[in-house]
């Protein structure tokens, strides 16, 4: 309602498995508002890099780790639907099953190396490192779980 301001945050992913995980948002508006525009802030000094006004049938497209505030709303309600940009990683041939104790090795260190990259943000580099780990033991995500 009048007053309300959602606080500057980064949204987080949704993960369905190792190979299938969101990176983006999509904002559909669903009102026209008095104010309350969602804002693209600078982390370090949230300055307002990009207010984007909220108007009925409106969508708003962003990564995940981008910064981002609800402005505060002068009148009314403002209502959106939220949901996630899904990605899904493709292999070429997944047919190993075997994998050596040192392939294991190495392939739990990428999983772990785009874990840690997916935290930062480096989204790219995580998808790298997923891939590589998958490459080399198709079948990581589902061990990994058990």
């Amino acid at each position: 309602g009048p007053g309300g301001v959602f606080g500057a945050h980064r949204d987080t992913y949704f993960s369905r498995s190792a190979r299938e995980r969101s990176f983006m948002t999509i904002n559909i508006y669903l009102n026209d508002t008095d104010a309350g525009c969602t804002r693209f802030l600078n982390p370090t000094n949230k300055e307002v890099i990009f207010p984007c006004e909220p108007k009925i049938g409106k969508a708003l497209v962003f990564l995940h780790n981008e910064y981002h505030d609800g402005d505060v709303l002068r009148s009314g309600s403002k209502y959106l639907m939220r949901t996630d940009l899904m990605y899904q990683l493709k292999l070429g041939n997944e047919t190993q099953s075997d994998c050596s104790n040192d392939k294991r090795a190495q392939a739990k260190q990428f999983y772990a190396q785009a874990e840690e990259f997916e935290e930062k943000g480096q989204y790219n580099k995580a998808v790298q490192y997923y891939k590589k780990a998958i490459t080399m033991w198709p079948t990581i995500e589902q061990e990994m779980s058990d």
